[in-house]
């Protein structure tokens, strides 16, 4: 959304988070960035618990993001790598993570 704007802003064009066919190596790009999915078999414990059998989606950009998603749940992490900023000794990296889940 840009700055000052009171509504949502619709994208000129969908952006998938996850595309068919499911499996490795499988990829999609949009304007801004290319994904792939690395893994189909992710083992990922976030405060929420562990969970098996992940998808793993690589996304480049001027970012660098990774997200994984697992069976019946959903996204479950995501990791944004910023490049350096000027000033900065090391680049900067925003993590999410599940906190909870109830089955």
């Amino acid at each position: 959304q840009p700055p000052g704007a009171t509504e949502p802003v619709l994208l000129p064009e969908p952006r998938y988070v996850v595309r068919a066919p499911l499996k490795v190596g499988s990829g999609w790009r949009s304007s801004t960035q290319q994904s792939v999915i690395e893994s189909l078999s992710e083992t990922v414990t976030v405060p929420a618990g562990t969970f098996t059998g992940c998808l793993k989606v690589r996304s480049v950009n001027e970012l660098g993001n990774y997200t994984w998603f697992a069976p019946r749940v959903g996204l479950i992490k995501a990791v944004a790598r910023l490049p350096q900023a000027a000033g900065q000794s090391t680049a900067s990296e925003y993590v999410l993570e599940l906190q909870t889940f109830a089955r």
